[in-house]
């Protein structure tokens, strides 16, 4: 144990040396165990090292040189939770050219929510189809990978690119502003005042109200109701 502690203690003070580190040792360090012995006795041992054991090292050489790490500021938008970053979605299918998606905060759609939905659909078209079963996308979209929120946006907003173009989607309609800030690859500013987007010259985005948001008031059913409206009046959905 005490030969590998003491190859350890060379390598490491090899690549310190290396690498321009000034290393310090205490007066009474020297006195008792430096000066006592000859300056000979003194030189680098010559000792084949495992790729292994080189690796240790030089993290371990890294992390007693690392400057200490001050908090980013918070108007960078970086922080330690960015890590951590979990997104869960819904969507619905309706048609090859009708999309539905929101963001799923504390629970997935439940029958409440997916009957408001029905409702809305059918007060756009009386012969809309049966609500599917949703179908949950999520950021991170496996365990291992981590990113930050721009990270993520960018993988989210260019799957629902590649989705739409491949099932040609002429509407998109997305519940509350979160979702389509996360889901819209577009530079423009999202509200919910505004609420029809055009994203190409085939495809739109309805921006409206959340499922929850119009089930605990009844105002946010008519915003809904208004940019549904004002999407009607430009154009015919099949």
């Amino acid at each position: 144990m005490a030969v590998g502690n003491s190859t350890d203690s060379a390598l490491r003070d090899r690549y310190l040396q290396t690498l321009g580190v000034v290393q310090y040792t205490p007066r009474d360090l020297c006195d008792t165990e430096v000066v006592d012995q000859p300056v000979a006795e003194v030189q680098e041992p010559q000792v084949a090292y495992a790729p292994s054991q080189i690796q240790s090292v030089l993290e371990e050489i890294a992390v007693d040189n690392k400057p200490a790490q001050r908090p980013l500021p918070k108007s960078t938008g970086a922080s330690v939770q960015d890590k951590h970053l979990a997104l869960t979605f819904a969507l619905w299918q309706l048609s090859d050219d009708f999309l539905i998606a929101t963001a799923v905060e504390d629970k997935l759609p439940d029958s409440q929510q997916t009957k408001l939905l029905a409702n809305l659909l059918l007060a756009m078209d009386k012969n809309a189809p049966t609500v599917p079963q949703f179908e949950a996308v999520k950021w991170p979209p496996h365990s291992h990978i981590k990113g930050s929120e721009t990270e993520a946006k960018e993988f989210l907003s260019t799957l629902m690119d590649t989705r739409m173009a491949a099932k040609s989607v002429k509407t998109l309609l997305l519940l509350g502003e979160s979702t389509a800030q996360w889901l819209i690859s577009s530079q423009q500013d999202i509200s919910l005042d505004k609420g029809v987007y055009p994203l190409s010259d085939t495809a739109t985005a309805l921006v409206i109200p959340s499922l929850t948001e119009m089930l605990a008031d009844p105002d946010c059913k008519r915003v809904a109701w208004g940019t549904i409206c004002r999407y009607l009046s430009c154009n015919s959905i099949q």
